[in-house]
């Protein structure tokens, strides 16, 4: 909805971080995973550094499963094979495809995150608005100010907490450099 709904802002994705047992190497390994949201790479203006973003079908529920692994997974794992992209890894019960490895260069704020996979925005538990685990991110339009983007914000917040007043009303943003 804040995506939706803003004047502000580029677009607005979201992450949350779990860790999973990747079982695809000759030890299971407990790897960090961040699961993100429709538009994560464009929000944080980058691309991978081989293969490519997800696929509208791979951010779909039931589509397939995708993964994009760091450049440090991608060394120690894979030596620096170009070959990595395309290949599988086991994240607990599920298989998911690596279509690219991001830039040694993108700092995520958890340094621990070695895969990014995408959460199904329309899957029935992604339509639960008490779920608000994500931690929301986003890229100002050319010319916004931090105070121009925490006003539409809070307007927007403020409609939503009227329209769901259960769920959203104690909801607050702050937009932060």
């Amino acid at each position: 909805d804040w995506s939706r709904l803003n004047s502000t802002f580029q677009a607005i994705s979201g992450y949350y971080t779990q860790n999973d047992p990747e079982t695809s190497g000759v030890l299971p390994e407990k790897i960090t995973q961040a699961l993100v949201a429709p538009r994560f790479l464009q929000v944080w203006g980058v691309s991978p550094a081989l293969g490519r973003d997800f696929t509208p079908e791979e951010q779909k529920f039931g589509g397939p499963n995708a993964v994009l692994i760091s450049d440090s997974f991608w060394r120690r794992r894979f030596h620096s094979d170009r070959a990595a992209v395309g290949k599988t890894l086991h994240l607990g019960k599920t298989s998911f495809h690596i279509v690219g490895v991001m830039p040694a260069s993108f700092l995520f704020p958890d340094h621990d995150v070695e895969l990014w996979s995408p959460v199904p925005t329309d899957a029935p538990y992604a339509q639960d608005r008490q779920s608000t685990w994500y931690t929301a991110v986003g890229r100002l339009k050319p010319g916004v100010t931090l105070s121009q983007a925490q006003a539409d914000i809070a307007t927007v917040q403020a409609q939503l907490g009227k329209q769901f007043p259960k769920t959203d009303a104690d909801l607050s943003i702050s937009v932060q450099s």
